[in-house]
């Protein structure tokens, strides 16, 4: 499913952190992606507080085991 092609993608690669903006969230439990993601209403889109959850993660304010 779709988190397995994210962490296929990110093997090898040499990135520090990411986020995953995303209405739905398939597989991301099973592949410990979960706290990268970023739950986006699909009605309302990307909202101020997606952004700032975004931002905290980018930034290394919330904790994430990778």
């Amino acid at each position: 499913m779709r988190g397995a092609g994210i962490k296929a993608w990110l093997r090898g690669k040499k990135i520090d952190t990411f986020v995953i903006l995303d209405d739905v969230q398939f597989d991301y439990d099973d592949q410990d992606l979960t706290p990268y993601w970023v739950k986006t209403d699909p009605k309302r889109g990307l909202t101020v507080a997606d952004v700032i959850r975004a931002e905290s993660i980018l930034c290394g304010k919330e904790k994430t085991d990778r």
